[in-house]
Order: C-alpha cells, then sequence, then structure tokens
C-alpha cells in the first residue's frame, strides 16, 4: 500500500481531515531522506519503478558513473535499494545541502579581520570585509566558482555550518600543525628551564623566534 492510499484509508477509518491523517501517518512511518541526486533519479523514473530499478541493476556494467551510481555501488552499506523501495511506498524528503564558511585566519587586513570568501552579485572573492555579504556556499556553489580546492589546502579553513560547525582541513596542514605544536612545546620548555629568553613576534599568527 502506497503512502496516499494509506493516508486516505487512515482518513476513512478514523474519520479524520486528510491534514491531521497526512501527520499521523509520518509520525508513525517517516520519510527517507535521501540526497538530491537520489531524488532526481526517482522523479525521472517513478511511473516506471520496478521496470527501472530492476533495469538499471541488470546492466549496472553499462550504467553512467555519477553520483547515483556511487550511492546504489555501497548499497551494502546504506541500503539504497530498501531507501528506494520506501521512497516509492512512503514518499520521501530531499536531504539539505550542507553549507561552509571558508577562510584564511592567517592572512588578515589591515583592521585585523582574517579573510572570508565571500559573495555578491554574483561574484565570489576574499573578502575581510566579510560581514557585509553572503558567506556560506554549498559544495556545489564553490566547485562551480573555482574553489573546490579549499578543502585540501594548507592554510584554508573550512567550517561546516559556519562558525563553531566541523573543521576540514588537508592532511599536510593537519601534518603542519601537529609540527607546530612540537616546536612550541620545545621552546616552552627551553624558556622554563630558565637558559634563555624567547620573544614570539605573532605575524598573522605565524611565529618568528629570537633568542637573546
Amino acid at each position: 500500500m502506497k503512502r496516499n492510499e494509506a493516508v486516505q484509508k487512515l482518513a476513512t477509518v478514523g474519520r479524520l481531515s486528510m491534514a491531521h491523517a497526512e501527520d499521523l501517518y509520518d509520525s508513525i512511518i517517516p520519510k527517507p531522506v535521501v540526497p538530491k541526486y537520489v531524488a532526481d533519479w526517482y522523479e525521472e523514473n517513478k511511473d516506471v519503478f520496478n521496470e527501472e530499478i530492476g533495469e538499471y541493476l541488470a546492466n549496472w556494467d553499462d550504467v553512467g558513473w555519477d553520483n547515483f551510481e556511487r550511492w546504489m555501488s555501497t548499497a551494502y552499506e546504506n541500503e539504497a535499494i530498501t531507501t528506494l523501495i520506501n521512497m516509492h511506498q512512503f514518499g520521501y524528503e530531499v536531504e539539505k545541502e550542507k553549507r561552509y564558511r571558508v577562510s584564511m585566519p592567517k592572512t588578515r587586513n589591515r583592521k585585523d579581520h582574517a579573510q572570508l570568501l565571500c559573495e555578491a552579485d554574483g561574484k565570489v572573492f576574499w573578502c575581510g570585509e566579510w560581514y557585509k555579504f553572503r558567506t556560506k556556499f554549498t559544495r556545489k556553489e564553490l566547485e562551480s566558482n573555482g574553489f573546490g580546492w579549499v578543502f585540501d589546502c594548507e592554510g584554508v579553513e573550512v567550517e561546516e555550518g559556519g562558525i563553531g560547525g566541523k573543521i576540514y582541513r588537508s592532511d599536510t596542514d593537519k601534518k603542519r600543525r601537529r609540527r607546530v605544536k612540537d616546536i612550541d612545546q620545545h621552546w616552552e620548555d627551553w624558556l622554563r628551564s630558565g637558559r634563555g629568553q624567547i620573544c614570539f613576534c605573532n605575524i598573522s599568527k605565524r611565529y618568528s623566534v629570537g633568542i637573546f
């Protein structure tokens, strides 16, 4: 029984409004939440769903390698087939695209503001006066504007959802941060030993060390 049929039956048997029956149904059987490319494939094939999913699997070696096939190729992990069937029976919701805030915290303007990736009038650019502009982007927006590289670049910080979100750093940047931490610890231990003094010059948060 599909979602529309079940909702209609709930409304009839329970003498409920359609809106109430829909809310009740969705509270009992939550809709699958899927990426947009999965929703797009389903909408293109939902009228002949059984035939299309069967043909897709039968001709697996000949289908184009795109986001949908990548999703299908891990069906043993994400239960892709079950999800598609549930979409067909119960409806679905499209997953909200993640948005990212991209900054260069060590590159600052004369007001000591970090440089952020901004957008205005359809143009994407680095700017220290970022509070005037849009500063959150989907991954697709970043890639289409030539900034897909920020996810793998040393010195660039990518925060999921904005300030306080998950931070993405390249492997090189992670190694550099560990190296800087080790150097800082070395000099801190040396200073505490009483054998000298250290002067840290904090310019763009890069340490230059003077020994006296």
